[in-house]
């Protein structure tokens, strides 16, 4: 195993690992770790603004306003409850919109539109 397989291994286990995956940066077009997360089946807590906030809207996570008090008092609110039901919509929405298969369809059709014009 290469040292970047390796790296990209650890990163995505401390993801698994996660209660709840906070990606706080909304300036970012689609942060890897939220289809990391995705993929592992853990909830995204985000902010509005860009595009991360729009990616997990309530699928899979929540969405606060860009402040530190909203993501504190989300992350306070948060239940177990909250967590299992989310998990299972993240990892819904992963198997929906971020396997391999489904990346290779969506280039296949951008390719398709583009041979047509």
């Amino acid at each position: 195993m290469s040292l970047f397989e390796e790296l990209k291994r650890r990163r995505v286990f401390k993801v698994a690992a996660a209660y709840v995956v906070v990606a706080s940066r909304f300036f970012e077009g689609y942060p890897l770790v939220v289809a990391e997360a995705f993929g592992a089946g853990r909830p995204v807590l985000t902010v509005y603004g860009g595009s991360v906030g729009s990616i997990v809207g309530d699928e899979g996570g929540w969405t606060v306003p860009p402040t530190t008090e909203a993501v504190a008092t989300a992350l306070a609110s948060i239940t177990d409850d909250d967590v299992h039901r989310q998990s299972k919509e993240a990892r819904l929405r992963f198997e929906r919109d971020n396997t391999a298969s489904r990346g290779l369809a969506s280039l296949l059709a951008v390719y398709d539109e583009v041979i047509r014009r």
